[in-house]
């Protein structure tokens, strides 16, 4: 579904108050769009409706623009990771370096939190590529399970060949 379809299905969700179905579709975008700063604050609004703060200050933490209670959530958030720089890098699930959320604040706030790493002496978290995804690394153990294999049964039929005319040649 385009992201256009998907995007009017979640809010007719969240009118009809649908927010498990909003979420699931809203983190399914994120997967898809991993750099899209309006499906993340929209993904704080809806954990926001359910009761969860805590997650939806995660999906806020890139935000600029927030209200008190909004800053109440991200606040509980980074509290909820311990004011752990590395944690929060970690929770936030980046899927690209900073530099490909732009040149705006949610940059900014996620290099602030690489600088803090590296003045605590803690590892930054390596960002995952967003070409690269679970399904290749699928594909990838796929292959290399079936040559594995491959290699195992040609060699058991090249000892069979051997073997049968081994004894035939004996008698």
């Amino acid at each position: 579904m385009p992201k256009a379809e998907t995007w009017e299905r979640i809010e007719r969700d969240i009118a009809e108050g649908k927010l498990g179905p909003a979420r699931d579709r809203l983190h399914g975008l994120l997967t898809a769009f991993p750099f899209d700063l309006d499906v993340r604050r929209r993904l704080g609004d809806v954990y926001w409706k359910l009761g969860y703060p805590r997650e939806a200050g995660r999906f806020w933490f890139l935000s600029e623009e927030l209200d008190d209670g909004q800053w109440e959530a991200v606040a509980l958030f980074v509290a909820d990771c311990g004011e752990d720089p590395q944690r929060i890098l970690h929770r936030l699930k980046l899927k690209g370096p900073p530099a490909d959320f732009g040149d705006g604040y949610a940059r900014r706030r996620i290099e602030e939190q690489i600088e803090e790493c590296r003045r605590r002496g803690l590892t930054v978290p390596a960002f995952g590529d967003p070409g690269r995804n679970r399904s290749d690394l699928s594909q990838t153990a796929c292959v290399v399970t079936f040559c594995g294999c491959s290699i195992v049964v040609l060699a058991f039929a090249a000892f069979g060949v051997y073997f049968v005319f081994n004894h035939l040649l004996r008698d």
